[in-house]
Order: structure tokens, then C-alpha cells, then sequence
């Protein structure tokens, strides 16, 4: 990256983006504000790609979209898995899932703040930077 990553989004506000779901245009806006300092981790791209095919859309159509927004995707290392790994136990109690503690490592990592439509997240917020779209 270019410069420092302000905003690691999660999967669920990427597909809020894609699927015009509330809270879309805080997503919008921060890419359209913030464009090259905004990244996604590998795990959460998945996510998206995942639950965009498994809803009927085509995996070439969903990486053209994606990659209009310019989003970084970031590589998850064995660093961040073992974070990750940890926290999990730690989230489970408020229904997150592994790849909500992924990108909670990864934005914790970059110092920048994570983005999420999931409000059980809220649980976190003490020791992670948070934005809610919801």
C-alpha cells in the first residue's frame, strides 16, 4: 500500500455495498473519500466472494466490482491467524465469527479502524477501533 490503511472492511459492510443493503453509502463514502487507504484481508474477500456466488452472482462480475473500488486485499499471515486464533475464544460469546476476528487482528495491526455492519462487535470496541455502518 501506498499509504497507511485508515479502514479494514469487513465482509459484511463490503456486501452492504454491493447488495445496497443499509448502510451502503458510509461504505461508499469512506472509499470514495479514503480510496487508497482502504483494504479488505484475504479471509474476508472470501467471505464476500462466497456469499455473492452462493446468492447467484458470477465470480468474474464479483472481482470486476471489487476491483473498481481499488480496495487493497491484504495477505493474512501466520502472525495474524495466531491473533486471531486467540481471539475467537474471546468473541464467541457475542456470536463472532472467525472471520469477524480476522479482520478485527488485521485493522488492530495496521492501526486503523476496522468497518462492520455486525453490531455484536460493539462488545470489542473497548480494545479495537470500531466503525459501525448500522
Amino acid at each position: 500500500m501506498n499509504k497507511k490503511a485508515k479502514f479494514v472492511l469487513d465482509a459484511s459492510a463490503l456486501l452492504a455495498l454491493l447488495n445496497l443493503e443499509k448502510g451502503w453509502e458510509k461504505v461508499r463514502d469512506i472509499l470514495k473519500h479514503d480510496k487508497n487507504t482502504v483494504c479488505m484481508g484475504a479471509v474476508n474477500y472470501a467471505e464476500v466472494l462466497a456469499k455473492s456466488i452462493a446468492n447467484g452472482k458470477r465470480l468474474e462480475k464479483i472481482i470486476e466490482i471489487i476491483s473498481e473500488f481499488e480496495i487493497q486485499i491484504m495477505d493474512f499471515d501466520s502472525s495474524l491467524a495466531e491473533h486471531a486464533g486467540t481471539l475467537k475464544p474471546k468473541a464467541a460469546p457475542w456470536g463472532l465469527s472467525l472471520g469477524d476476528c480476522t479482520c478485527l487482528v488485521l485493522a488492530k495491526h495496521l492501526d486503523a479502524t476496522a468497518v462492520t455492519a455486525d453490531t455484536a462487535w460493539a462488545n470489542l470496541k473497548n480494545d479495537f477501533d470500531v466503525m459501525f455502518i448500522r
